[in-house]
């Protein structure tokens, strides 16, 4: 019989205010519901971790930064595995400051420690010689990146939204699922990531027993982030489309709680202008985008950002959204 683990999830503090933040929730009793809008991405990576090590029977903890020693023996410091996830490379120092606390946890068996994510698929030599860890570097998709048996596919796993993963007071998941209909991107524009971070184009994902497991189990969520950095650029967008509606995410559709909620699609990452043609805004319109964001990464773009801004507004986009730099 294989031996079941104990894991330790690990998102470092480098949110900005996290600190406060946390202090300030933990000292609110109110029972309100907040709005996810005003709350933090979950880390995607470990929700997946997570469920394919309680698939495994093994038993799973999450800790946002740094355990505290006073809280050590409460939680216990026994660990077979410690992920920890990376974000952005500006947040260098507090993420190798904290992959440094949990390599000294585990008495500097680096065996134990597992680090993925942006910042490591990106600078993985670096990330190495700060810490002594070579990061996986890219998407899970087998158990073999992690060196255990299986045959399933991490990335397609469901999220574990369990309580004890993730603190629904500091991440938005009361009312969003996320997913991925596709990975990659084919434009390889030199100064993006993606292509490191997501090698290899995989254009369509089937999400729809995915997203009806995760109902299933935590309830009809009204929200639908997809996380695809180029969704437009799949020749299967049809395929996609009649999947997201028949998820109940077509236009005037609602979830099946009471009082019902709208359902809404936010394709999260932005959609490439250059590939938003009559053809595929006819597709998008079936759908309930909100906000629909177009990318505007290069003031060159402009004319084409305004075409494409015209044509969701011949088939009824009213809400727009881009992100501030």
């Amino acid at each position: 019989m294989e031996k079941k683990l104990r894991i330790l999830l690990v998102e470092p503090d480098y949110r900005r205010n996290s600190r406060s933040i946390r202090e300030r929730i933990k000292k609110d009793n109110s029972s309100k519901r907040r709005s996810d809008e005003s709350l933090w991405y979950p880390p995607l990576g470990l929700m997946k971790l997570s469920t394919f090590h309680n698939m495994r029977g093994d038993e799973v903890h999450f800790f946002y930064g740094c355990i505290p020693e006073r809280d050590l023996f409460n939680i216990s410091d026994s660990w077979d595995r410690i992920y920890i996830t990376t974000l952005f490379t500006f947040q260098w120092g507090k993420t190798i400051e904290t992959i440094n606390y949990y390599k000294n946890l585990v008495c500097g068996d680096t065996s134990k420690i597992f680090v993925g994510g942006i910042m490591a698929s990106l600078l993985p030599d670096k990330l190495y010689e700060a810490t002594g860890i070579y990061p996986i570097k890219g998407v899970i998709r087998s158990p073999e990146q992690i060196d255990l048996p299986g045959t399933e596919n991490i990335d397609l796993l469901p999220l574990d939204y369990d309580d004890d993963v993730v603190d629904n007071n500091l991440y938005a998941i009361n009312d969003t699922y996320y997913a991925y209909t596709t990975r990659g991107c084919e434009n390889a524009c030199p100064w993006c990531g993606v292509p490191i971070i997501e090698p290899g184009g995989v254009y369509y994902i089937d999400i729809k027993d995915m997203i009806e497991s995760m109902r299933i189990k935590y309830g009809d969520k009204p929200k639908l982030k997809l996380m695809d950095n180029n969704v437009l650029a799949s020749p299967d967008l049809e395929k996609i489309v009649e999947d997201l509606v028949k998820l109940g995410y077509g236009r005037h559709m609602a979830t099946n709680i009471d009082p019902p909620s709208e359902r809404v699609i936010d394709f999260n990452q932005g959609l490439d202008s250059s590939f938003l043609t009559e053809e595929n805004m006819k597709l998008l319109a079936e759908l309930n985008v909100k906000p629909m964001r177009i990318a505007f990464d290069r003031i060159g773009e402009k004319g084409e950002y305004l075409r494409a801004l015209r044509l969701a507004k011949k088939y009824g986009v009213r809400v727009f959204s881009n992100y501030k730099y």
